[in-house]
């Protein structure tokens, strides 16, 4: 555990990790690690690994009746390793949740400039439904938040 939280603390606070987060770094460890505690209760991460390295992770929210839907809290892959493969690694697993427990529909958000996300999103099959303006604070600036869901 204490392994996997300097992992998580890494990536939220890697500068060359493309987010889908409403954290901006620095993040304290301490606020990583009440993130981490703060899972259950309908709140679940996925999380991508090669070895005892993270990729990246999924964060999600499951919703019951009556609208029984996953919606994505935030996603987070490191662009220097893979992140292409796990961005489809996490989503395609999200997938199977949605499938083995009947949820009826995915919803997610990501930055429109996280390339990876978008990409796997759309090979997984997610429409765009939207976008809000100027939604995430990512490198200084702010960026537009791209809507979508599945199927």
């Amino acid at each position: 555990m204490n392994r996997d939280l300097d992992e998580i603390h890494r990536l939220q606070n890697c500068l060359e990790s493309t987010k889908s987060s409403y954290r901006i770094p620095p993040t304290t460890k301490e606020e990583s690690k009440h993130w981490y505690e703060g899972l259950g209760e309908g709140k679940y991460c996925l999380v991508c690994f090669r070895k005892n390295t993270i990729l990246g992770y999924l964060h999600f929210k499951a919703y019951r009746l009556p609208f029984p839907c996953l919606k994505f809290e935030e996603i987070i892959v490191d662009m220097n390793k893979e992140p292409n493969k796990a961005a489809d690694a996490l989503i395609n697993a999200v997938k199977e949740f949605r499938d083995r427990y009947a949820y009826n529909k995915i919803f997610a958000q990501s930055p429109e400039n996280s390339t990876p996300i978008i990409e796997a999103l759309e090979r997984q099959g997610f429409k765009k439904t939207g976008a809000i303006k100027a939604y995430f604070f990512i490198d200084d600036h702010y960026v537009d938040m791209e809507l979508r869901e599945h199927p």
